[in-house]
């Protein structure tokens, strides 16, 4: 059966829209499943993030207010032990977006300086209760709280900045 030339032209036309239509459907169809991914990475990297600078306002924020606490003679501990109490929280919000065996480690590490970090906020306030304001050892122990809750502002930094 011959076919005319304007038939075969034709015909030929159309299979040429057709693959063009099918592979520009396949472009858009994997550009919109990528973006979609991408999208969701971008989401759970700022939730992720914005814990971190919550965590590193709540620190600092715990860090001025012993400072206020020190050396001023203004405010409480309470409010020290308040943000520190809520760190652990925002911890575990990290944790279960399933962090890398590095970022865990780091947020373990941070967990155990911010024990660390409360305990000795703890054993300072029993210090200046018990009166021993200005000796040695309460020094000694102020420059240690302020130490760890250096480390720990290093911790959140070096760890949020790495994510």
């Amino acid at each position: 059966m011959p076919i005319s030339f304007k038939a075969a032209r034709n015909l030929g036309l159309g299979i040429l829209l057709l693959i063009i239509f099918i592979s520009s459907s396949l472009s858009y169809l994997t550009i919109h499943q990528t973006s979609q991914n991408l999208k969701q990475i971008i989401t759970t990297e700022e939730i992720r993030l914005s814990r971190y600078a919550e965590i590193l306002e709540l620190v600092t924020d715990a860090r001025q207010s012993l400072f206020d606490y020190t050396y001023r003679k203004k405010g409480t501990i309470s409010t020290i032990i308040l943000n520190l109490d809520e760190v652990p929280k925002r911890l575990e919000i990290i944790k279960n977006f399933g962090p890398s065996p590095d970022e865990l480690r780091m947020l373990n590490e941070i967990s155990s300086e911010l024990r660390r970090f409360k305990a000795a906020v703890l054993s300072y306030n029993l210090e200046v209760k018990e009166g021993e304001q200005g000796s040695a050892s309460v020094q000694e122990l102020e420059q240690s709280i302020f130490n760890l809750s250096e480390d720990i502002v290093m911790l959140v930094r070096a760890i949020s900045q790495g994510v």
